[in-house]
């Protein structure tokens, strides 16, 4: 695994430095044996899924979101344990700013850390230092979270939300926070759920895509900024033959991945995080050209706050928008790029995950805050901070450069 980005260099064994910006290899035996399968990004932790269903963890976790029923700082992975009945195997995790939800291989759902708005709907406020099993009379396909806000689907392709609905993300909104999960839309049932900050986008088997909540930048794919309280169709999407393969959703941009080896963006692209190639904001869903005579097909995306991550299926990492603190890994960290431009690392990945903020709001400076983390399973020798080549062989500066 590579990470880059805020305050990593102690966590990934690199010199001193307030950040790192180009990827160094994350080698700790407890990772490397177990073979990690996905990766939740918190705002100052994380959690590793791995192929045989175990739960690692580190960062900070003031709030219990790392699961170790402790509060304090862990440097490196740890495996989440406590509460969690011999034999269970998680095959899905997710995480909200301090917050994290798991889903294991029989459909139920855990959840831990941070509580303040509900997000862990456990039908109060209080939070939770290790894994505990919520809405005991539900199975679950689907989950996902996003900072104080989560959302999961049933077996029966209902979708519940809870957590924080300042901005409408939990539909029929009454502006505050909901501690039990509430049901959206008795009508609609959905294949897929993708959760934002302050929005949510659900899609259905076929490929009809629904969002709600702040609407934005654009970020809802409507055509204009307005907020919807309830679940609408973005009208683009039904006239495209595509069948999605993933979503990604920034602060205030939306990314979409198709089964082709498109990436379709939409919304703020202030520091070119939509991968448009320009700063204008994209109220309608464009595609993402990557200018190289042949095209390039894509087969996983990942957004952070202000930028956006790409991964082809040649193993090649992509990306672009706000290059604070090194989160774009090309070795730059002032000014923004605004196309999706390919970084340097030693490997062939597999996936790629991005944290939530591009700078870290602890002091805590081993605290994880991924800005970005790219997983790479085939694990060739470790990067170097002494291999990189000069930034110019492999980031070209774009053609106009913005203060990120």
């Amino acid at each position: 695994m590579y990470i880059w980005g805020t305050e990593l260099c102690e966590l990934a064994n690199a010199p001193p430095a307030k950040f790192c910006a180009y990827p160094v290899h994350l080698h700790y035996s407890s990772l490397v044996e177990a073979r990690i399968a996905v990766v939740a990004c918190g705002l100052t932790f994380n959690v590793a899924l791995t192929e045989d269903g175990e739960l690692y963890s580190w960062g900070y976790g003031a709030v219990g979101q790392l699961g170790l029923a402790y509060t304090t700082v862990q440097p490196r992975p740890c495996k989440i344990t406590e509460n969690i009945p011999a034999g269970t195997r998680f095959k899905d995790v997710c995480a909200g700013e301090h917050h994290v939800l798991a889903l294991t291989d029989s459909n139920e759902l855990y959840a831990w850390g941070a509580n303040d708005m509900g997000q862990l709907g456990t039908g109060d406020f209080i939070p939770l230092n290790r894994p505990t099993r919520v809405l005991r009379d539900e199975k679950f396909k689907s989950i996902s979270a996003r900072s104080d806000h989560s959302v999961a689907l049933n077996e029966q392709g209902q979708c519940f939300v809870w957590g924080s609905e300042w901005m409408g993300q939990a539909e029929d909104s009454k502006f505050g926070a909901i501690c039990s999960p509430r049901r959206v839309s008795e009508e609609l049932t959905f294949s897929w759920v993708c959760a934002g900050a302050d929005c949510t986008f659900c899609g259905t088997k076929r490929n009809k895509i629904y969002s709600w909540g702040n609407g934005s930048h654009g970020k809802l794919g409507h055509g204009d900024i307005k907020s919807q309280l309830f679940p609408t169709l973005i009208n683009f999407f039904t006239k495209q033959n595509i069948r999605v393969v993933k979503m990604a959703v920034g602060d205030a941009h939306a990314l979409l991945l198709c089964s082709n080896g498109e990436i379709w963006s939409w919304g703020g692209n202030a520091y070119g995080e939509a991968g448009q190639d320009c700063t204008n904001r994209q109220l309608q869903p464009k595609r993402v050209v990557i200018s190289r005579e042949a095209p390039t097909f894509f087969v996983d995306i990942a957004a952070g706050c202000r930028f956006s991550v790409a991964l082809s299926d040649q193993g090649e990492c992509f990306t672009c928008g706000s290059a604070d603190n090194g989160v774009l890994g090309n070795g730059g960290s002032e000014t923004s790029v605004l196309s999706l431009t390919p970084i340097k690392f030693d490997g062939f990945a597999k996936r790629v995950f991005a944290g939530k903020k591009p700078y870290c709001r602890s002091r805590i400076r081993k605290s994880s805050d991924l800005p970005v983390t790219l997983l790479n399973l085939c694990r060739q020798r470790s990067f170097s901070l002494d291999d990189r080549p000069p930034t110019s062989s492999y980031a070209p500066r774009p053609k106009k450069c913005y203060a990120a």
